[in-house]
């Protein structure tokens, strides 16, 4: 998929001159490179933060692979529209209603800790009650996977100099929606980012990071099939005491609800907000 455009297909999708987007490109308005023939080009990444940044509307959003600009309903509203999408499989709506939230201005934080994170809660609900069958549960999953990997595109690449955070999830542990979201929060707070893998062993984790040596190791816990202290225990055995001294460990997810703190080397994650927060603390020392 094109991730870089022509001040004409700029123009088009933003409904304005092409000498305008030009003009501001020269002005640092909306920043863009140069192909080696000399023409401009911009990046996919650099539209959408001047869209998120200045609320310019788009008048053929499809031009770019965007979507068309929405006004912000309520919250609750949002979940409702997400949930019943989501259930239907409707990827298409789905698209809309992430991207879309992106777009209007909204951290992947908030995207993951208000919209996607309340409706998985009801669909684990629903199926918990015999609503919610688990092909839906796990399509789903791959809906929203989707929309991240398209929402990785939409947010500007970190410089190659920025910290580096290892991204995983525990042996037994596939859930990949919430280290992704991770993963996304992370590059949007400027941070490389290195996904590991998920449902891999801790003693496997802790070789990734000797041989990575990231600034963060972050481990997404929604699936354990021991006690939150009991995985604690081994989490800190066999990936947070043999590489302490080489990165700073970030440990969240719904599985460790029991979990009420964690050593003063273990960042306990609340939320995605947490995480970014943390991440930006961390960046700044």
């Amino acid at each position: 998929m094109t991730s870089t455009f022509t001040p004409k297909q700029v123009a088009l999708a933003l409904g304005v001159s092409e000498s305008s987007v030009k003009r501001w490109v020269d002005s640092g308005r909306l920043s863009a490179g140069k192909t080696l023939g000399g023409h401009r080009k911009l990046a996919l990444s650099a539209v959408v933060e001047m869209v998120r940044e200045t609320g310019q509307e788009l008048t053929h959003p499809e031009v770019l692979g965007m979507v068309a600009q929405r006004t912000r309903c309520d919250l609750a509203e949002s979940q409702r529209a997400l949930l019943a999408a989501l259930l239907a499989g409707n990827s298409a709506e789905c698209r809309e209603l992430l991207l879309g939230y992106y777009q209007a201005g909204c951290t992947p934080a908030d995207i993951a800790d208000k919209l996607v994170r309340p409706v998985f809660y009801e669909i684990g609900e629903g199926w918990s009650r015999g609503e919610i069958q688990v092909h839906q549960e796990r399509r789903a999953c791959q809906v929203v996977i989707e929309c991240q990997h398209e929402l990785r595109r939409w947010i500007p690449a970190p410089e190659p100099s920025a910290p580096l955070a290892l991204l995983a999830t525990p042996h037994g542990d596939f859930a990949e929606v919430p280290i992704r979201f991770a993963e996304l929060t992370l590059q949007r707070a400027g941070w490389n980012t290195w996904l590991a893998g998920a449902g891999l062993p801790l003693t496997e984790i802790a070789d990734a990071v000797k041989l990575k040596a990231p600034r963060l190791t972050c481990l997404s816990v929604t699936h354990t099939t021991h006690s939150a202290a009991e995985f604690y225990t081994a989490y800190r055995q066999q990936l947070v005491e043999p590489t302490h001294k080489l990165t700073t460990h970030v440990l969240g997810g719904g599985a460790l609800a029991g979990l009420i703190q964690c050593g003063v080397d273990v960042k306990l994650a609340q939320s995605m907000n947490d995480l970014e927060s943390f991440a930006n603390s961390q960046a700044a020392n």
